[in-house]
């Protein structure tokens, strides 16, 4: 007697017969990474997305402090496809692999959208397909910074734009071998807060070995950064980003944006302890 053929589950039979959402999602995971995006597994699973894309759409929205509606069902979409087809592995091997993804996904988008309101240069220079999958926070030996100069020959595909460089400037006084210590500095800041939920960006950047240890930032000194980047945790933010104002006219007066003068003359007073872009790299 020949063995009968065992046939593949499908989603209709596996939903039958009461199957949980968690082990038809690892399913569907296992299938497409066999059969490819184009199986009936697969067409399932963009179906079970889009119907909870709209409501993950919706907290990403609160959890980021944004008007409702303002981020789009396709994002959080294409952010679960690249979740799924780069972390199989790890859906497979969570204990509830909806929240898994859910998680992922989230943090994703929030990461972007709080990148963009610190109006950070790496969303244009670096896209999220070739992030690491983790930035390193606690060691320095194995964190690369991904620096900025002006003085790079190199082509580098989007340079910083003119209201990071005013601000550069600003912060170097001018100073040649000043440029490149503050441009790693900002540069950092923003990788740093860009990763860090809104209301911990100060706290994040206070925290932030690489500034506090290697770049020799006091506590004090961090918070006047970030205050010039994203506006103080208190008060009018918009109006007191010495960043945003720049970035709208580079010419803008450091007096004009209240609390920025005091702020980079602090920051300043590194420049004459004796800072310079060569001891910081070394």
């Amino acid at each position: 007697m020949q063995p009968t053929a065992t046939l593949s589950p499908t989603p209709d039979t596996m939903a039958a017969a009461g199957i949980g959402a968690d082990d038809m999602l690892r399913t569907a995971v296992e299938r497409i990474r066999e059969e490819g995006w184009e199986s009936t597994w697969a067409t399932w699973l963009f179906e079970q997305l889009q119907a909870r894309c709209g409501a993950w759409a919706a907290k990403v929205d609160h959890r980021c402090n944004r008007r409702p509606g303002t981020l789009p069902p396709e994002d959080v979409l294409t952010a679960c496809w690249h979740t799924i087809t780069r972390f199989p592995d790890a859906i497979l091997a969570a204990k509830a692999p909806w929240a898994y993804l859910w998680t992922a996904v989230r943090n994703e988008l929030a990461v972007d959208i709080t990148a963009e309101s610190v109006l950070s240069a790496r969303q244009a220079r670096r896209s999220s397909a070739d992030r690491p999958d983790r930035l390193v926070r606690v060691g320095l030996e194995t964190h690369h910074l991904d620096t900025w100069s002006p003085a790079l020959s190199a082509p580098v595909p989007a340079p910083p734009s003119d209201g990071l460089t005013a601000l550069v400037g600003l912060l170097a006084e001018g100073e040649a071998d000043r440029v490149g210590y503050w441009g790693d500095v900002v540069d950092r800041a923003l990788d740093v807060m860009a990763d860090a939920r809104r209301s911990y960006e100060e706290y994040a950047l206070r925290r932030d070995p690489y500034l506090r240890d290697h770049a020799g930032l006091s506590l004090e000194e961090l918070s006047a950064l970030a205050a010039l980047l994203i506006g103080p945790r208190r008060g009018d933010r918009a109006a007191q980003s010495l960043l945003l104002a720049l970035r709208r006219d580079p010419a803008t007066p450091v007096d004009a944006v209240p609390g920025a003068a005091r702020r980079v003359g602090l920051l300043q007073t590194r420049n004459q302890a004796g800072v310079s872009a060569t001891s910081f790299a070394a």
